[in-house]
């Protein structure tokens, strides 16, 4: 079944959501957060991988390029650390949530996020290697 391929996210989604909602783990150790963005940004990407590999496989997009894929996952990843960003800006706007304690807090959790996702296509590219030596 293709949706087995976009798992990831949701469990970190799910995953924080535990920490944040059930047990106030951020409260307790706030620093959790660094690692919750670095598994986001990573989960998103490999996603995105999934989804791009799935529709070159159905044809219903052109095989591309190794540095044409991995830069285009960069971008999505970074896209969608960005759209999470505005929706954490609206929750606290209209709902009086405190998601972005700072400016700094916010730089942090892209920034780790980004790390995570390059992490990611590391992983994704050096297995695009080893499988074209095999």
């Amino acid at each position: 079944m293709m949706l087995s391929r976009f798992w990831s996210p949701f469990v970190v989604y799910l995953l924080h959501v535990f920490f944040s909602r059930v047990v106030h783990a951020y409260s307790a150790w706030p620093r959790l957060d660094v690692p919750m963005h670095l598994l986001g940004g990573a989960a998103i990407t490999l996603s995105f991988y999934s989804l791009l590999v799935y529709l070159q496989e159905e044809k219903a997009i052109s095989p591309l390029d190794r540095g044409i894929l991995l830069l285009l996952l960069l971008c999505l990843a970074v896209t969608a650390a960005v759209l999470w960003g505005f929706a954490e800006f609206i929750q606290d706007y209209y709902f009086d949530t405190n998601s972005q304690v700072s400016m700094v807090n916010i730089m942090r959790d892209l920034f780790v996020g980004v790390i995570g996702s390059l992490a990611a296509i590391l992983v994704v590219w050096l297995r695009q290697r080893e499988d074209e030596s095999e």
